[in-house]
């Protein structure tokens, strides 16, 4: 393009369209074949090769599935994943969620117009009709409108965006990775210490959890109030922080935290997180879905009892213990009675210290991601308003 004006055309004047379809659940002929389903919520990655489910020619023949060729670009009209893209790897079949679009190759390139509706995603969902059930119909597809320039610009165009997204997956895959450092520390310290477990009712000494209505005490001013929605992995969410001015008695008096406390989220579909306070948050109260736990710390460091409870062995031993089906829960009995590792304090600290500068690079990763998202965001502005 390189400033030029290029003329808007709607996808119809040179895409074919279409949509599947889902074989009868009731007929297991239909499934299980050779033909790969493509459902809506599998539209995750940005090329598909796999799928969960496979149908047969019979099912083709008694639905409204149809073959979808390979390279066809895949987007979801409707429900929770409305919005999503991927271009096919494979030929396959789709469910009805999903909308088929085929450029002309004499006309457009696929990978051009996967970046040019990508970049529609936002306007695309915003116009989405429904409330419990957005929507966007095949009709309102075919008349989205994109720029067309000549079929090398629109290559040279893809490979800038694609050569940018790439970086952008690169940085996500590292910051995943050392998501799992965490984990994948702890479960070196239990396969390098000794055999020795001990329960963590012998490393605490304090187990308590708050009260309840404690919202007649909301006020604008005063002492933090933790709910379970606050307490993330290994840190405490501060997007809405409440505040209550305390009244004087003994339950406020027993469920005020304290530097060097651990909170474990105890009931409810929030169950098992868990978070070592930072001295600043220090000195607030917690609702009674929250349990403090308060480490003897000669023999357990917080931030690493905190590390171990959300590690993979950690969580194990939370779901063995909840009870309850409609709502799970944890009592205090069943917390003393988890099990880890007796490990020596001078190695609890140097596995503290490891987090730290993992903590530290995942920072560093995410801001360079953010970055690499802005200048993403930036040449996409670019390259469909004729400046790139």
């Amino acid at each position: 393009m390189s400033g030029a004006v290029t003329r808007l055309v709607p996808l119809e004047n040179f895409c074919a369209t279409g949509s599947g379809g889902t074989p009868s659940r009731s007929n297991s002929k239909f499934y299980g074949g050779d033909i790969p389903w493509v459902k809506s919520g599998e539209l995750r990655e940005n090329v598909i090769f796999r799928t969960e489910e496979t149908i047969t020619a019979e099912a083709l023949k008694q639905s409204s599935a149809k073959l979808v060729p390979n390279g066809a670009i895949l987007l979801a009209m409707y429900g929770a994943t409305v919005g999503r893209l991927a271009t096919l790897g494979v030929e396959a079949a789709t469910n009805q969620a999903i909308c088929n679009i085929r450029p002309d190759p004499a006309i457009a390139h696929t990978q051009y117009i996967y970046r040019a509706l990508e970049a529609k995603v936002p306007e695309l969902i915003a116009q989405a009709s429904g409330g419990a059930q957005p929507n966007i119909s095949q009709e309102k597809v075919r008349k989205i409108k994109v720029p067309l320039p000549p079929l090398d610009e629109q290559k040279r165009i893809a490979a800038i965006l694609d050569k940018a997204d790439q970086l952008r997956q690169k940085r996500r895959q590292a910051v995943a990775l050392l998501n799992n450092v965490g984990s994948a520390l702890i479960d070196e310290i239990t396969t390098h210490s000794s055999s020795r477990l001990t329960t963590l009712g012998e490393c605490l000494s304090f187990v308590t959890s708050g009260g309840r209505n404690w919202s007649r005490y909301y006020a604008e001013t005063g002492d933090r109030f933790i709910r379970s929605l606050d307490v993330q992995m290994n840190s405490l969410s501060n997007e809405e922080i409440v505040r209550v001015q305390a009244p004087d008695n003994a339950e406020a008096r027993r469920t005020r935290t304290q530097i060097g406390d651990v909170l474990l989220t105890i009931t409810g579909s929030r169950i098992g997180r868990v978070a070592a306070l930072k001295d600043a948050e220090a000195n607030s109260y917690v609702s009674q879905h929250v349990a403090i736990l308060r480490p003897i710390t000669s023999k357990v460091n917080p931030e690493y009892l905190s590390f171990f409870l959300s590690s993979s062995a950690g969580q194990r031993q939370i779901a063995k213990w909840q009870y309850g089906q409609t709502k799970p829960g944890l009592n205090f009995d069943q917390i003393r009675s988890f099990e880890l590792p007796d490990v020596d304090r001078e190695i609890q600290m140097q596995f503290v210290s490891k987090v730290h500068a993992v903590v530290r690079r995942k920072a560093e990763s995410y801001n360079q991601g953010v970055m690499l998202d802005n200048l993403f965001s930036s040449l996409q502005h670019r390259a469909f308003s004729g400046q790139l």
